[in-house]
């Protein structure tokens, strides 16, 4: 390929790119790290039958399909992070992928 160098040196980056790409790997992480907890936090402490004295109604499927009983609210958190999640790390995926490959290293420019 034409202008991809056959080795690339994440030192050779400007700052402004180490920084915002480090900003979006921690957030991606950070995001990961929260919907696994709160998937892993509900596995462990919801009952996995109703209990309708507590609210705990609302059926969601958490670690790979075990079906626990939340209360209708953590139920609809817990469907805002799954909706959020995807998109949101996609999205982080694609500004890390676009900071890493426009970069054009020794000084070029676009016409030259």
């Amino acid at each position: 390929m034409v202008g991809v160098p056959a080795q690339f040196m994440l030192s050779e980056l400007p700052l402004w790119r180490k920084v915002l790409i480090a900003f979006a790997v921690g957030l991606f992480f950070w995001i990961g790290y929260t919907s696994f907890s709160k998937e892993a936090e509900i596995y462990a402490s919801a009952p996995s039958a109703p209990i309708t004295a507590t609210r705990q109604v609302s059926a969601v499927s958490v670690n790979h399909g075990y079906l626990r009983y939340v209360t209708p609210e953590i139920a609809e958190n817990l469907a805002f992070w799954r909706q959020a999640v995807v998109p949101s790390l996609g999205a982080l995926a694609l500004i890390v992928g676009a900071l890493l490959l426009t970069y054009r290293g020794d000084g070029r420019t676009r016409n030259g």
